[in-house]
């Protein structure tokens, strides 16, 4: 926070008050006891010292004298309290203190990310180097071709599911001694083994058509020979079972529809049960597709290939991250160095301002003996001419000198923590000076922490291998 407390440094024309020579000449009586000692002619002509008259003058000045040198002692005391208080020696640590731990911390971050993007670089590197291999082996020269998500894929298959389910139920009803719930039961089983058998052919073994592979192409392709009858075959005993459902022989209708499906698989009496074929080979055919366009054609490759976008996405989140961590910690740390810089100035102004006050206080304080002076010397006039009209004796020789009030010296205590002008001068452009040397500082750390995280980028899988 900027040192700004306000103080009340100025110092009024009457914060010395004026001794009135009217008011004291009546209060001692000094003319009625310049003329009785006049007429007594006293003091004696040859007398040497002031008189108790006299006396009484020097005493009742040298009192007033001494009421406001209490008063400015005061002041000057609290005067030096705020210099103290304005702790210059304390915020010039403060200021180096600052900078050190900015350029400490912000060299520990940069280390400390150093580190975690070597890391994630040589995981980018590495699956680069692992999908160019794969590429070359499996003679590769497209791209991976992938959704982005797939979650539209599963939300058809999703539907699809609930779809036939529901339709199933509906069909599979009609006869089945648990009504509609135990429809949509067996139904639930049918649109499981359907929609997930087109769901793992098309993810799992259409791409192995396209594979290099002459032995996996053989797989596959005897794979999908054998899966396709498999769910011609399913959907014909499906409806066969729903046939039987509507039969005379409903009670024992799973048997019923299998011996009729293997004597006769067309043999499918009721409309209905047709449509029951056709929408379950429909459900097939798009759990099918959907499989085969949730990821490359190829094996593995979309896996891979999502694996390098993820790595490449994590190593320039990271290093957008740290680059942002770095502005953070730099701006953060010239932010405050200018704003201590600033303080100082605000405390410099402060100090002079404080100083111009006290030079002002006693400036008041010196003119104000010299008044107590006059004032005294007129007192004293007063009672010795008063005095000379009345004696018939010479007058004493003092009467014709001047009296002069003694300046007292100031004590060390309330004047000490002056800085001279000089001094504080420099020393603020001083740290005006730090001020741009460490924020050049912190700001070349930071471009050399950018060339760095930058070489990261450069260095060859070998380096990076090895850790160096």
């Amino acid at each position: 926070m900027i040192f700004n407390r306000r103080h009340n440094y100025r110092v009024s024309p009457d914060f010395f008050p004026q001794l009135d020579t009217v008011v004291t000449k009546k209060r001692m009586k000094l003319e009625d006891l310049g003329q009785d000692r006049g007429r007594q002619n006293l003091p004696f002509s040859d007398a040497k010292l002031l008189d108790d008259v006299e006396q009484g003058i020097i005493t009742q000045v040298e009192n007033v004298k001494q009421d406001c040198m209490e008063k400015l002692l005061e002041h000057l005391r609290t005067y030096k309290d705020r210099i103290a208080a304005l702790g210059f020696e304390q915020k010039m640590f403060e200021f180096t203190n600052t900078a050190n731990n900015a350029l400490s911390d912000f060299k520990a971050k940069v280390h400390q990310g150093h580190d975690t993007l070597f890391q994630l670089r040589r995981d980018v590197v590495r699956i680069e180097i692992e999908l160019i291999a794969f590429r070359e082996k499996h003679q590769l020269e497209r791209m991976a071709h992938y959704p982005e998500s797939q979650l539209f894929h599963w939300s058809i298959i999703t539907l699809i599911l609930v779809l036939e389910s529901i339709l199933n139920g509906s069909f599979l009803a009609r006869g089945h001694e648990l009504g509609l719930i135990g429809g949509v039961i067996y139904a639930l089983a049918i649109s499981f083994v359907n929609v997930g058998s087109g769901l793992i052919a098309g993810y799992l073994l259409l791409p192995q058509l396209v594979h290099y592979a002459w032995w996996r192409k053989i797989a596959g392709g005897l794979a999908v020979i054998i899966l396709a009858p498999f769910s011609i075959s399913f959907n014909l005993a499906v409806a066969h079972y729903r046939d039987a459902l509507g039969g005379p022989l409903s009670d024992d209708a799973m048997h019923t529809a299998w011996t009729s499906f293997l004597h006769n698989p067309l043999g499918i009496a009721d409309i209905q049960s047709w449509l029951l074929f056709i929408l379950g080979l429909a459900f097939f055919i798009i759990a099918l597709l959907d499989g085969w366009k949730m990821d490359d054609p190829y094996p593995r490759y979309g896996r891979l290939a999502r694996k390098q976008q993820t790595l490449n996405d994590d190593y320039a989140a990271e290093k957008s991250s740290l680059l942002n961590e770095l502005e953070l910690i730099r701006d953060e740390a010239v932010k405050k160095l200018n704003q201590i810089a600033e303080d100082i100035q605000h405390r410099k102004s402060e100090y002079e301002t404080i100083i111009g006050a006290r030079h002002k206080l006693t400036t008041s304080f010196q003119q104000h003996l010299r008044h107590l002076q006059q004032c005294g010397n007129e007192l004293l006039a007063i009672y010795r001419e008063a005095n000379r009209r009345s004696r018939t004796t010479a007058i004493p020789s003092h009467f014709s000198e001047t009296w002069t009030l003694q300046s007292p010296d100031l004590p060390a205590e309330v004047t000490e923590g002056r800085v001279s002008e000089t001094t504080l001068e420099n020393t603020v452009a001083d740290k005006f000076g730090e001020l741009k040397h460490w924020s050049n500082e912190i700001r070349s750390a930071y471009d050399t922490a950018v060339m760095e995280y930058r070489k990261i980028e450069q260095l060859t899988p070998e380096v990076l291998e090895n850790g160096a």
